[in-house]
């Protein structure tokens, strides 16, 4: 099997605005990350609590990174003029 390139990588690679059908997926990366690269919070959050985070815009922008319709991660522009970004873990 060819080893992927980052060119094969970023082919249909598309951002979007994050949503309100986002939440869910927004969620689960959010539990699936190390709770060292949390930074708004100590403890995860309940979804609730989650919702009302998503829904009070904290970023300047935040997209939904897609390749093929399917959600990949997230990235997002701080108020600050930082970068985050989180992906899912990688399935074979």
């Amino acid at each position: 099997m060819k080893t992927a390139t980052w060119n094969d990588l970023l082919v249909d690679l598309k951002l979007r605005e994050i949503a309100d059908s986002d939440f869910s997926f927004l969620y689960k990366l959010l539990k699936g990350r190390n709770p060292k690269e949390n930074i708004s919070h100590e403890e995860i959050p309940s979804y609730k609590q989650h919702v009302k985070f998503v829904k009070s815009k904290p970023y300047q922008k935040w997209y939904i990174i897609e390749k093929n319709q399917k959600k990949l991660g997230t990235i997002y522009f701080s108020k600050q003029n930082e970068i985050g970004f989180h992906f899912l873990p990688k399935t074979s």
